[in-house]
């Protein structure tokens, strides 16, 4: 499989939990009930392959510095982040990145830091030093459309402020929780001073993305290597991108909460 990445596209990885557990190959059941969590032997693949390939792990400080005219950047860039915070973060993705030669953008959850099963805030000191970024997820990862104004503010003003009083650095950018989003948290992210937004809206960003809608690539649970590589390079990402809308649409008709209820009810029939 040789890489025939689009330069001028760059795509922005999403990981989640990382599981030492886990098999590479899983059924539907697994894949409905944890779709976020990848096995530790995918991921190595995966960071392996992109390193063999000659691509290129940059910041999303370098690519809003391209967007902006102020720098270039190199052939094959990526952007390789992670949301929630999980331990597994530390333990387990950071050490692969180290062994491939690339850096991970990591968005925190402020009230998990130092909690069990999360990153630690000497973890965290440890990673900035080795070329990471750390990057703000909220203080509580609550859905923020559905918040009263005061409280929306809260979660991205105090969350920066937080991690940046912790950390001694600027923290610049932030990942909706649950990928959740209105134009009032636009603005808002914007009134905060945060200099871009990642969403889980799928696909490929160049210089005329938008800056506080950034798109990204979530990598789940059973993604062979061969998927990996078309999602990279942005094969047949519209049939992604058409599921994901029909998945919305649902989510949107039923409300969150009751699509959860639903997955997990079926879930627990087809188990029986």
């Amino acid at each position: 499989m040789n890489g025939k990445h689009t330069d001028s596209l760059v795509p922005i990885l999403m990981y989640h939990k990382l599981d030492a557990s886990l098999r590479t190959q899983v059924g539907w059941q697994q894949r409905l009930r944890n779709p976020s969590v990848l096995s530790i032997k995918d991921f190595d693949s995966q960071m392996s392959y992109l390193q063999s390939q000659g691509y290129r792990s940059i910041s999303l400080n370098d690519f809003i510095a391209y967007m902006r005219g102020k720098d270039t950047l190199p052939g094959k860039s990526i952007i390789i982040t992670f949301d929630d915070g999980d331990a597994s973060h530390y333990s387990m993705a950071y050490p692969i990145l180290l062994k491939y030669g690339l850096k991970g953008t990591f968005f925190v959850i402020t009230d998990a830091i130092d909690s069990p099963g999360s990153l630690s805030l000497t973890q965290m000191k440890e990673m900035l030093r080795n070329g990471m970024a750390i990057e703000s997820h909220s203080v509580t990862h609550r859905l923020l459309p559905s918040l009263p104004k005061q409280e929306l503010m809260r979660e991205l003003r105090e969350s920066r402020k937080i991690l940046e009083e912790k950390l001694g650095k600027a923290v610049d950018f932030f990942a909706v929780p649950g990928g959740i989003y209105n134009s009032e948290v636009i603005t808002m992210a914007r009134k905060v001073g945060y200099l871009g937004m990642v969403t889980s809206k799928l696909g490929m960003n160049d210089i005329t993305s938008d800056e506080y809608c950034l798109m990204r690539i979530e990598v789940r649970l059973g993604t062979s290597l061969r998927d990996f590589v078309n999602l990279i390079e942005g094969r047949r990402l519209w049939l992604k991108q058409l599921r994901q809308s029909m998945v919305n649409a649902v989510k949107k008709t039923l409300r969150v909460n009751n699509y959860e209820r639903i997955k997990k009810g079926l879930l627990r029939l087809s188990e029986r």
